[in-house]
């Protein structure tokens, strides 16, 4: 079995695990002792083509979206701190870009003075959510690629939205964190069969809770990860708010 030296390329399957341990350290200084709320926010199939704008145009609008809603008293009344994380890939390397938001359980006033908690199972409406995020994305892409045609349904679609409580204190986003911070589509480890005709691979069976094995050939395999490397220089972890 050869063992090779790490090529710290960000999409390599190998390279990541002492990378992600240190950015976590570097981070826990920042972490708020508050409760956390996770929210998943994914683009509809016909948005999907064009990935450098609509990457960023995702993480900005979704971060928005939030904070803005967020200000509204009748929810949290102040701004609270969004950490975006992109994701482009399911267990079996199908393209489903998403973002995840770590979201803080409270804000900050407007004159910096005063913590407004969030509620402890509840942060934000998600059907006013998705409705903020669809709009602001809608705008930006337009900024971003004025020529760019959309079929107008799109815009009328429901957009896929989850939000949680990812629990209290800095221990439980940190936990949260290892898993996607610096990851990449696929793990060495879940290669477990290679030949001349194809690539096997472990995968998470979500629905079943156990694990199952897929099949690609060689073509599909490279086709499948490729997408999942994202576009030179393009920050896939950003900061907002708070």
């Amino acid at each position: 079995m050869f063992s090779y030296h790490s090529c710290n390329n960000r999409s390599c399957p190998k390279c990541h695990t002492a990378q992600t341990q240190e950015w976590l350290e570097r981070r826990q200084a920042e972490m708020l002792p508050v409760p956390y709320f996770h929210i998943t926010i994914t683009v509809p199939a016909e948005l999907r083509a064009h990935q450098r704008a609509g990457y960023g145009v995702l993480m900005q609008a979704s971060a928005a979206a939030i904070i803005e809603l967020a200000r509204d008293p009748r929810y949290v009344g102040g701004t609270m701190a969004v950490l975006s994380v992109l994701h482009t890939w399911t267990q079996q390397l199908h393209f489903h870009p998403h973002v995840h938001c770590l979201v803080s359980g409270g804000g900050i006033s407007a004159d910096g003075r005063t913590w407004h908690p969030a509620r402890r199972t509840f942060l934000l409406p998600i059907k006013a959510l998705a409705r903020l995020v669809r709009g602001k994305f809608r705008a930006l892409l337009q900024q971003k690629c004025p020529d760019l045609v959309v079929p107008d349904a799109v815009w009328h679609k429901r957009w896929i939205l989850h939000i949680s409580a990812r629990g209290n204190g800095e221990q439980a986003v940190l936990d949260y964190l290892a898993r996607y911070v610096c990851r990449v589509a696929l793990t060495n480890a879940r290669i477990v069969g290679l030949d001349d005709n194809g690539v096997t691979i472990q995968y998470k069976d979500r629905k079943a809770g156990r694990r199952r094995t897929c099949r690609l050939s060689g073509d599909e395999f490279m086709r499948r990860f490729l997408q999942h490397v994202l576009p030179r220089g393009f920050h896939k972890v950003r900061y907002f708010g708070l």
